[in-house]
């Protein structure tokens, strides 16, 4: 009897001791990943307002709150300065901006410099600086092989960087491409070089199929003009667009932005851009938006101004696993 009530007891334990030792279920959680790209308009070489505009974007509301910021023409340093001064708070690891810091100034900044040559000739830097809110594992800097015109007096290339997001790693390239200007007989041939190398540079870092790649920044490719350039880049670059785009219908408007208006180019075009890579992490949704947010009124000269820069911010905010 006592034999016998032991087992019984152990027989009606049995089922709660397995219950006990099954781990719960731990479902992949969807996280929203907001990346805000911005080309500054800093030139280095007249007055545009740089340091009043940078004071004024530092408070806009549009520039907070993301995980990562890609900026572009960040070319004329004090304004440069203000607007890394006024988010750093915000966004605590940042890279320079590429090309700044002359010979040799990789190891301070920079896990690797490649590329096409550092050149004294090419009297300002590449423009592109990261910005995050998360902590950054690697970061890299790389210079294109070509450009022309003006664009061969700058730096010009991309900034990669790892991150940690949250216990899991995002990969992120800032660029800004070739332009099409005068003095420049083949942009396109151009453009598509440089994104054989922003894709060749992918391919070297072997990021796992799991992890979430972002290529973000002004590509100067027209999603809306005719010649399929924009079908070739996303080709090249094994990219994939957002799947919606929302907010204005251009992201150059000379007709409603007063300081796109000063530009020789009176063309509408959609120029900036956050994809994801094709052979990384499918994000669950993307929707890309770009800004038409006014700044407070500033002067240059006798003028006065409502814009924060020739171009308009667009802000892709990407659902994934992560």
């Amino acid at each position: 009897m006592r034999r016998y009530f032991g087992t019984t007891i152990a027989a009606l334990a049995a089922p709660f001791c397995l219950f006990a030792t099954i781990p719960p279920t731990v479902e992949a959680v969807d996280t929203s990943l907001s990346v805000l790209s911005f080309n500054l308009y800093f030139l280095p070489i007249f007055d545009s307002g740089q340091s009043l505009r940078a004071q004024r974007i530092v408070k806009a509301p549009f520039v907070k709150s993301h995980d990562v910021v890609v900026f572009q023409e960040c070319f004329e340093s004090s304004a440069c300065n203000i607007v890394v001064e006024g988010l750093k708070h915000e966004y605590p690891y940042y890279t320079n901006v590429i090309g700044e810091g002359g010979v040799g100034s990789g190891p301070s900044n920079w896990d690797s410099s490649t590329g096409g040559s550092f050149s004294l000739l090419k009297f300002t830097n590449g423009g592109v600086r990261i910005m995050s809110k998360w902590p950054i594992l690697e970061k890299h800097e790389h210079f294109y092989a070509e450009s022309c015109g003006t664009d061969a007096m700058a730096r010009k290339g991309f900034a990669y960087v790892k991150l940690n997001v949250k216990g899991s790693t995002v990969h992120v390239v800032g660029t800004h491409a070739q332009s099409t200007i005068s003095g420049c007989s083949n942009p396109r041939q151009i453009r598509a070089s440089q994104q054989a190398e922003i894709e060749k540079f992918v391919t070297s870092k072997r990021i796992p199929a799991n992890q979430l790649l972002v290529l973000a920044g002004d590509f100067n490719v027209d999603r809306d003009a005719p010649g399929n350039e924009y079908q070739s880049m996303l080709q090249a670059l094994n990219a994939r667009p957002a799947d919606a785009f929302k907010g204005h219908t251009a992201t150059w408007d000379p007709q409603t932005n007063e300081l796109a208006k000063l530009d020789g180019d009176k063309t509408v075009q959609y120029l900036d851009y956050v994809l994801t890579g094709k052979n990384n992490m499918v994000p669950k949704s993307s929707i890309q938006t770009a800004l038409t947010d006014k700044a407070p009124a500033y002067k240059i000269g006798n003028a006065e101004y409502y814009q924060y820069s020739d171009h308009f911010p667009v802000v892709a905010t990407i659902v994934a696993d992560i």
